[in-house]
């Protein structure tokens, strides 16, 4: 990954921090890894660590303590081709939602959230997670399971309450 790509990444992933923290309280912060470390073939590595070590191993936002059942991905990119997810299918969506559910626990609350450039930002989670207030939204289907894609802070003014509730 380029510098520059690093720095949008990290920036936005800064921005995320500070919005979760002022909507949900507590703090939030970016994860010096990613799930990869926990993700997917090297799942056997979560037996050997505490609850706080995985947790901040899963994603690229750390979630405050009171929160441990969050798990979030964080994406910045330059563009994304919006009528693939009308047609439901988006390998790059796919991707981002692999990264984001591979390391989850069962019961994690887990969001994917991603900002296209000039466009807007906008936030992904699994149907059946919880019957969240939205407004706008599309449903994503992949792999069989339904994903919600809808305004990341339209979503999070709606529902702050709900999520600090299902994530402690």
């Amino acid at each position: 990954m380029s510098s520059a790509a690093k720095r949008k990444g990290s920036s936005w992933e800064r921005e995320i921090c500070d919005k979760l923290s002022k909507s949900l309280g507590g703090s939030f912060t970016r994860s010096m890894n990613s799930g990869a470390f926990i993700g997917g073939k090297n799942s056997h590595r979560k037996s050997s660590l505490s609850g706080n070590q995985i947790s901040a191993m899963k994603g690229d936002i750390i979630p405050p303590d009171e929160l441990p059942k969050l798990n979030i991905e964080a994406k910045n990119y330059k563009d994304i081709k919006f009528h693939q997810l009308i047609d439901g299918c988006c390998q790059q969506l796919d991707g981002w939602i692999d990264q984001t559910e591979e390391p989850a626990e069962e019961t994690d609350v887990s969001f994917t959230i991603f900002k296209i450039t000039r466009k807007g930002s906008w936030i992904v989670y699994r149907k059946t997670l919880h019957d969240f207030i939205v407004d706008s939204y599309v449903v994503y289907n992949k792999d069989g399971v339904e994903y919600v894609i809808t305004n990341f802070e339209v979503f999070l003014q709606n529902n702050s309450e709900t999520i600090k509730s299902i994530a402690k």
